[in-house]
């Protein structure tokens, strides 16, 4: 018996043992699972963390203010000088919006580059890009040209708000817009103008329309030709906004004279319906009529009235090339244009905005011409400018003298409703303000439409509809259906 019991000890004694060693492998097996998981989410996070912030971070904000669109990513596309951009503040004060949103251009880009300096710890930076804190500088070192950016030019306050309350609230982030646009401006080298004429009851451009003009790089001046005796030299292209005079006989024909030597010029026609012969006589001189009254249209109206016009594009021409069947504009008591028949050789007119086939032209109740009438028309003519002759030359290098392309280019709006502020502030989904910005830059060589809006901050709330059926769902049927296919589950189960 004790012999047995001996035996028996021994064997309870190895199955022991080999328990405690399956124990014993099988905990460090799941040690080791656990080190090596352990040390494989410390490897991701790693790398993870060198991954660049726009593959990292999605941009889950309501207008998408931390993402670049298209138009950054073509300029992006087109850079090919090394661009720096600095973030000149201290750590505390740096808008993580702002530094967010330039990683992601550094992401986008090789040539883009960017940096944060702290003006505490290193002063002479101040120095260095003549500025202030709490700026961002956009630098080229090839071009040797540089913007400053306020943080307080990317995001807007309400200032009514802070006049009134003292509280700054946020309405506008316009990190993307101004970025882009300096961008543009420190990488390229040529310089471009826009002058308004004045002299004649002209209106001026909104807020709206001079930032974007600004984002554009475009430079923004005037001009009285019966003050200055002439367009200025460095004109790239000059704009007539709703005047209500005619001009002088004078004036015109510097107007007619600019226009044959290959100028640029843009008429955006006034609400009023004065008689203007002399400007009409310049659009005359390029193919362009005025038809007496104002246009309806019985077809692409907006609210009840048929002066509310939505006017149809001609997605061919490179004015609206970017629109598609969903893009609407608004004009406002616009007149209507038709193209002369007989153009003369060289002359093309081109129309990029319209009526539908039931516009009217109404000069009284009882008088209106039903047709498709123009509502933006363009017309460009090919002029030969003669190369200057060397002194030496002989008389057959002279006849052979190459002759450089100059093209005239005159556009022309029948509404300058299109760019009034309280239209394009009112409907900022409407393409107002991108069929001007593209009519202004088709004047300019190489130059685009950068001019990208600010995107709003304020706060949109999600409208669920029939909010009552949806509640009743979530609240009522969907626990109680719960409810019932557990009880019905545990009585199968208990009876089986």
């Amino acid at each position: 018996m004790e012999k047995l019991n001996k035996k028996e000890q021994k064997s309870k004694d190895s199955g022991s043992k080999k328990k405690m060693s399956i124990k014993w492998r099988n905990g460090s097996y799941s040690a080791g699972i656990i080190v090596a998981m352990i040390a494989i989410v410390l490897v991701i996070n790693l790398i993870a963390e060198k991954l660049p912030s726009n593959i990292k971070q999605i941009d889950i904000s309501t207008n998408q203010i931390y993402s670049i669109g298209d138009t950054t990513k073509a300029v992006l596309d087109d850079l090919e000088e090394d661009v720096k951009i600095v973030i000149l503040a201290e750590e505390n004060y740096i808008d993580h919006r702002i530094e967010q949103l330039i990683d992601n251009y550094a992401a986008a880009s090789k040539h883009i580059t960017k940096e944060v300096i702290d003006p505490v710890l290193h002063p002479s930076a101040l120095t260095e890009y003549n500025t202030t804190a709490n700026n961002v500088i956009v630098s080229c070192e090839e071009t040797g040209k540089q913007r400053v950016i306020a943080f307080g030019e990317m995001i807007v306050y309400d200032q009514m708000a802070y006049y009134y309350y003292g509280q700054y609230q946020e309405t506008e982030f316009d990190g993307e817009g101004q970025i882009t646009s300096a961008i543009s401006y420190v990488s390229t080298e040529s310089e471009n103008k826009i002058y308004t004429l004045e002299g004649h009851g002209e209106s001026s451009f909104s807020d709206t329309i001079t930032d974007l003009i600004d984002k554009g790089n475009i430079e923004l001046g005037s001009v009285n030709l019966l003050i200055d005796g002439a367009i200025p030299e460095d004109c790239g292209l000059l704009v007539i906004y709703a005047a209500t005079s005619d001009l002088a006989n004078d004036e015109r024909d510097m107007l007619l004279s600019y226009l044959k030597d290959g100028g640029k010029m843009m008429i955006l026609i006034g609400t009023d319906g004065t008689k203007l012969p002399n400007l009409e006589a310049v659009m005359s001189e390029y193919g362009i009529e005025l038809v007496d009254g104002y246009i309806a249209d019985t077809q692409r109206f907006y609210q009840n009235s048929y002066y509310n016009i939505f006017p149809v594009f001609d997605t061919s021409n490179e004015i609206c090339s970017g629109f598609t069947s969903d893009s609407l504009a608004l004009v406002i008591n616009a007149r209507g244009m038709t193209v002369q028949e007989d153009l003369r050789d060289g002359l093309n007119v081109e129309g990029f905005m319209k009526t539908s086939s039931d516009g009217y032209a109404v000069t009284s109740n009882e008088n209106r011409t039903q047709g498709t009438y123009l509502l933006g028309a363009v017309a460009t003519e090919t002029v030969k400018e003669e190369q200057a002759t060397p002194a030496d030359a002989t008389e057959a290098d002279a006849a052979d003298s190459d002759t450089s392309d100059k093209e005239t280019r005159l556009t022309v709006i029948s509404a300058s409703t299109l760019i009034e502020q309280q239209i394009t502030d009112a409907f900022p989904s409407l393409v107002n303000t991108d069929v001007f910005m593209n009519a202004v830059t088709a004047n300019f060589d190489e130059v685009e439409n950068i001019s990208i809006p600010a995107k709003s901050l304020e706060i949109t709330y999600n409208t669920v509809k029939n909010a009552n059926t949806w509640g009743l769902l979530f609240v009522a049927v969907i626990p109680i259906g719960l409810i019932v296919i557990g009880l019905i589950i545990w009585i199968r189960r208990k009876r089986a």
